[in-house]
């Protein structure tokens, strides 16, 4: 019973996608899986921390926490299940969490040891494309952003600020900023940020707070 549910655990994350029945059972018969369940309102992993395994959401809210090099501010979004944590950060130069991932809910989860996951990529070469897919579709999408169409006006820049500083490109966003804050970022005075923001505020595309700024539904502010 314990080796059916992994194996339907594994059939909804992508990097087990296309990987045959046969070869699901050798991975579920030969692999240490270590799940937990971690209650609402914990952190998962936390910015800095550094990573040594893959951690897989398997269903539950989590709420990801990226802030600014200088800690003047921070934007919150919130993720779902079934999912995985910053599987960038495993290799690389820099091999610790840029971000703050933490439970809204119970979340289930389970994460691979990096030497599980270099053994799987080794051994299974769909699970070593499925990681590689899974890279290079994070590479492009950063590369791709110096590229785009420079903003024509002031609510434009602001709407790529918000979107360069988002991981996924939809869904409700709050950005902790200051006016003078924002101005900054975007070069322009505070009082025009203002103006500006109160016009985005007034066709209802966001909800202006005090060092706060909501975004309902982010894929909205940028149609």
């Amino acid at each position: 019973m314990k080796e059916l549910q992994i194996y339907n655990n594994l059939l909804q994350l992508p990097l087990f996608l296309g990987i045959s029945k046969n070869d699901i059972s050798l991975i579920v018969a030969h692999t240490r899986f270590n799940f937990s369940t971690i209650r609402a309102g914990k952190d998962i992993v936390k910015e800095g921390d550094p990573c040594h395994e893959l951690f897989f959401i398997l269903n539950g809210k989590v709420e990801i926490k990226t802030v600014s090099d200088d800690g003047s501010y921070y934007v919150t979004e919130i993720s779902e299940g079934p999912s995985v944590i910053q599987a960038n950060r495993l290799f690389g130069l820099h091999q610790r969490y840029t971000r703050t991932y933490k439970a809204l809910e119970d979340c289930k989860l389970f994460s691979l040891d990096k030497k599980e996951v270099l053994r799987l990529s080794d051994q299974f070469v769909i699970f070593r494309i499925n990681i590689l897919n899974l890279l290079s579709m994070e590479n492009q999408r950063y590369e791709h952003r110096p590229w785009k169409k420079v903003p024509q006006t002031l609510e434009d820049k602001i709407t790529r600020f918000f979107e360069e500083h988002c991981i996924y490109p939809a869904g409700p966003k709050t950005f902790y900023i200051k006016m003078n804050q924002l101005a900054l970022e975007v070069n322009d005075s505070r009082l025009d940020v203002s103006r500006a923001l109160n016009n985005m505020q007034d066709a209802q595309r966001l909800t202006l707070y005090r060092g706060r700024i909501f975004i309902p539904a982010l894929e909205k502010l940028l149609m």
